[in-house]
């Protein structure tokens, strides 16, 4: 019931945003990656997520059936879904408007309201209002543009080649009326967005519709940022510091159509926007450092040998004594005592 309630408030409050307000058309995702529920061109209403009650569904279709008819064929789209898969709510909702083709082509009076039941940023679900391509007033209107400059990196509420970007003493955003009568320009401050109506005299026999080509593409390169091993950041080797942006070359131009045949009129060339590149940053840390020196394991063999080594006892057999008689000296005749008679 609660979320009922607020759902009710939410497609309450984007009505009067309706009638009020006015913002840029996103750029949408690769459509390989966006995965829409079926969306007849016939229904104003497809409440894919089964959230809204049967008299909300009939009062959309008849508020819808007065705008069209007294608005050249404008027209409100209501989308409601559980998820948006990968893709975030913005490109989901715009690749959406594109592919239901909400409003008039010519008059680019379509507006679609997406709500999304699952969010990874919102508890309470999602929701996002994406309004046609006739809300960039200045280059629909066919004003004369005399100075412009976009942004240094594309711009998530407005096509690529599409934004203007103005700062105090820095870049502006210029243009002249070059119509028959005078304009009047409307602004006003809601939710965190400028709201900006251009009001003027339609004389032409012919609407605009803008595009653009991606000329160039420039990859980001990696860059690597040394740090210690105990560094105070806590990186660790491989981490990424800063994701990298691929920058771009587009090309924007201005087609002309005839009102009563639709048939192309001409196509012009409107101007180059440059996007800046942002290469990728990736912590390289270093390897901790061994030790210088390695301890020496301890000697099982004596440091020194011993000073004398001992004799070997020897073999060699002691002397026989010898056999022989000891020699008898004899005595003098006349050595010795000499005895008298």
């Amino acid at each position: 019931m609660k979320t009922m309630k607020t759902l009710s408030r939410r497609i309450a409050a984007l009505l009067l945003v309706v009638t009020v307000g006015i913002t840029a058309l996103a750029p949408a995702a690769s459509a390989a990656n966006i995965q829409l529920p079926s969306l007849p061109k016939d229904q104003c209403v497809v409440d894919d997520a089964g959230v809204l009650s049967d008299s909300t569904t009939s009062e959309l279709e008849t508020l819808n059936a007065q705008l069209s008819s007294s608005c050249d064929g404008a027209q409100i789209g209501v989308l409601t879904v559980d998820y948006t898969g990968s893709a975030t709510t913005e490109d989901y909702a715009t690749e959406a408007f594109n592919t239901w083709g909400i409003g008039s082509s010519s008059k680019n009076n379509g507006v679609l309201i997406l709500l999304v039941m699952q969010s990874d940023q919102y508890a309470d679900g999602d929701y996002y209002l994406t309004y046609g391509d006739g809300f960039r007033s200045t280059l629909l209107a066919d004003l004369e543009i005399v100075s412009r400059t976009n942004h240094g990196f594309p711009v998530n509420y407005i096509n690529y080649g599409m934004d203007a970007t103005v700062s105090w003493r820095s870049p502006d955003f210029k243009f002249r009326n070059n119509t028959n009568y005078p304009i009047k320009i409307e602004a006003s401050v809601s939710g965190g967005y400028v709201n900006v109506q251009i009001l003027g005299t339609d004389e032409k026999d012919y609407y605009i519709e803008m595009s653009y080509v991606i000329s160039e593409t420039y990859k980001p390169e990696t860059e690597y940022k040394d740090f210690k091993p105990d560094n105070p950041e806590g990186y660790k080797n491989g981490d990424v510091i800063e994701e990298g942006t691929t920058g771009y070359l587009v090309k924007t131009y201005k087609s002309k159509y005839d009102k009563a045949t639709g048939v192309l009129i001409s196509k012009d060339f409107v101007a180059n926007s440059r996007y800046k590149t942002v290469n990728k940053v990736v912590a390289r840390v270093e390897e901790p450092t061994e030790p210088t020196t390695v301890p020496t394991a301890p000697s099982t063999a004596p440091s020194t040998e011993p000073a004398t080594t001992p004799t070997a006892p020897s073999t060699t057999p002691p002397t026989t004594p010898s056999t022989s008689e000891p020699s008898t000296t004899e005595a003098s005749e006349n050595g010795g005592d000499s005895g008298g008679e």
